[in-house]
């Protein structure tokens, strides 16, 4: 039996991460109160508006009623856990196939996988984009960081798993 060994890898890869994705939607749920401590930060401007020189064209946007924001913790954990799901399953069945079970055709595998990672993509450029609109890299700098490192992931990942096998 021959393995395809680099396609078993890009499989693992994509199966993590759906993994670590399915566990911060997870968090999300069960620790709702850090997640919605922090949108409400970044929403309302909290740290901004104590400035009294950062942001100050920025102040307008901030919304003073949090009170949806559970509720928008749930849409996003929702949305979290298809996108891990949609990544645990195309990382399964590019393992599979570089386990040489031919159980699907492997340019539809890869397709479905870099769909699976385009999600998983939006996803952290809907919190950048999200966060930009309230000014969060002046005062949440470290949540801004962690955003643009699943990002540069994400983008690898996609260029991973399309890259040719030997």
């Amino acid at each position: 039996m021959l393995i395809d060994a680099f396609l078993i890898a890009k499989g693992s890869l994509v199966f993590c991460l759906g993994c670590w994705t399915i566990l911060a939607a997870y968090n999300n749920i069960i620790d709702s109160g850090t997640n919605i401590l922090l949108i409400n930060r970044m929403m309302t401007m909290e740290g901004i508006n104590r400035d009294m020189d950062l942001g100050l064209s920025l102040r307008s946007r901030a919304i003073r009623n949090t009170s949806f924001t559970g509720f928008y913790i749930k849409i996003i954990s929702t949305i979290q856990a298809v996108i891990g799901a949609s990544l645990i399953v195309t990382g399964g069945l590019l393992i599979a196939l570089g386990l040489n079970e031919t159980i699907f055709p492997i340019d539809i595998a890869i397709s479905l996988t870099t769909l699976a990672l385009l999600g998983f993509t939006l996803l952290w450029m809907f919190f950048l984009i999200g966060g930009l609109w309230f000014g969060y890299w002046m005062k949440m700098g470290g949540v801004q960081m962690v955003h643009f490192t699943l990002l540069k992931i994400s983008i690898l990942s996609i260029i991973l798993v399309n890259m040719p096998s030997f």
